[in-house]
């Protein structure tokens, strides 16, 4: 879970707060790349087994020819 801070306009960045919200951006952006790297990993076992289902297909086929 994402925790967000409010700061009213008194109040400055203290280098302890601009730490925190840049660690929870980069935690926010590790997510998200991870979530980018497992559907691209998906996406390519899923058109390996498709190739793999069409070769055994295409191979059944000719055999049976």
């Amino acid at each position: 879970m994402m925790k967000f801070m409010l700061l009213s306009s008194r109040e400055a960045l203290t280098p302890q707060i601009e730490h925190d919200a840049c660690k929870i951006s980069d935690e926010a952006y590790k997510r998200e790349i991870g979530a980018f790297v497992r559907e691209g990993k998906a996406l390519c076992e899923a058109v390996q087994r498709e190739q793999i289902e069409s070769y055994e297909a295409f191979s059944a086929y000719k055999i049976g020819r």
